[in-house]
């Protein structure tokens, strides 16, 4: 199983020139972000779930905790970013917002990824709830997720909890700084998320 982070300001092609992930997001919503990633990559997500970071803690277990080894994630040499943090799942917005705040945003994306690959490598039954959760918080997100979709995720997901060593990684694609402070994929940048969502779509 492989995660993929993507920073809000990451640029967009639009038909009006270029946006950004988080700009299209408030405008018009997951769907409309969702198809401009595809656009942009030529290789489209197949679904989309979106929640506030809150609805998404809410989704897990009273006393979950996350062991992040934060060295595997610093973007400079800085020798006080060699420990590893110990998150708890229901307060881990605060934490991540602590810990990536001398980060840049694409390296807030990467350890946001990082934490949830880690949540469900060490707490593979938080990924068998996860549809059930999710869907009994249907008020609270957008997805255009139907029963039929619900349901493979639930038995596909059921399956991953019960592999020992789960394997659960996180894909990290380059980008390059633009003048207006947005961030676009390098072409090896580009490659790495399209192959990640090629795997989801089991190309």
């Amino acid at each position: 199983m492989t995660l993929c982070g993507l920073p809000g300001n990451m640029q967009l092609a639009a038909p009006s020139g270029t946006t950004t992930l988080a700009a299209a997001y408030l405008a018009a919503g997951p769907a409309r972000a969702a198809q401009l990633l595809g656009d942009t990559l030529g290789t489209a997500p197949q679904h989309y779930l979106a929640a506030t970071p809150s609805c998404y803690a809410s989704f897990w277990e009273q006393g979950t905790t996350v062991r992040l080894d934060m060295a595997a994630l610093q973007e400079d040499t800085d020798p006080h970013q060699n420990f590893v943090a110990e998150i708890e799942a229901a307060t881990a917005e605060t934490a991540l917002r602590d810990l990536g705040a001398e980060q840049t945003d694409a390296g807030a994306a990467r350890l946001l990824a990082a934490y949830t690959a880690a949540l469900f490598r060490q707490n593979p039954q938080q990924l068998a709830a996860l549809p059930g959760q999710a869907r009994q918080a249907s008020a609270r997100i957008l997805t255009d997720l139907q029963a039929q979709d619900w349901n493979t995720l639930e038995s596909v997901f059921n399956y991953f909890s019960t592999v020992p060593a789960l394997v659960v990684e996180t894909a990290l694609p380059s980008f390059t700084s633009r003048p207006e402070g947005e961030l676009a994929l390098t072409e090896n940048g580009q490659q790495t998320v399209q192959e990640v969502l090629r795997m989801g779509a089991g190309e």
